[in-house]
């Protein structure tokens, strides 16, 4: 789904809310945003958008120490 992708794009590269997503991608509301999400990555936005501040978290650490 060309919306769910977008989303997640924006998840990545933005700080904006799950509603201002779900609204900018074109979804009715933040819930079926949020089922649909699920159902194309299997986990929600939130954790979506978590995980990946996470990982980039870690490759900045990794990033860091091999550079020394």
């Amino acid at each position: 789904d060309v919306r769910t992708h977008a989303a997640a794009e924006l998840l990545r590269q933005s700080e904006l809310s799950m509603t201002e997503i779900a609204c900018e991608c074109g979804f009715s509301d933040s819930n079926t945003f949020g089922d649909t999400f699920k159902r194309v990555f299997k986990q929600s936005p939130s954790s979506y958008r978590k995980t990946l501040q996470k990982t980039s978290y870690l490759l900045r650490i990794i990033t860091r120490k091999a550079s020394k």
